[in-house]
């Protein structure tokens, strides 16, 4: 399968959260392409206001953070790893992962 391998170094399965979500749905494709001019408008738009948004967060807001984590699981490690489009830091030490789509 696409977007998983075996690390020997670290004795682990490592997938990616796409291939992930990927797998679990079994059919479709979450990165089907846009077939309308329309739709390719609306990509724009969305990555404008994205950046926007990102650019006036402040300082408690860090963008295009890199998430991994391995988890033991029935005997094998397993180690998702993905790509939040930011991570807000809460008052009170909580924190917020935004996905902004």
């Amino acid at each position: 399968m696409s977007g998983m391998k075996y690390n020997k170094d670290t004795c682990a399965v490592e997938i990616s959260v796409r291939a992930l979500c990927e797998l679990s749905a079994k059919s479709g494709d979450i990165g089907a392409p846009v077939r309308s001019l329309d739709g390719f408008e609306a990509l724009r738009n969305g990555a404008e206001v994205h950046r926007r948004l990102q650019s006036e967060a402040g300082g408690y807001y860090s963008p295009e953070v890199t998430l991994s984590a391995t988890v033991l699981f029935e005997g094998i490690y397993y180690t998702v790893s993905g790509r939040a489009d930011g991570i807000i830091r809460k008052e009170g030490g909580g924190l917020c992962v935004d996905e902004i789509k």
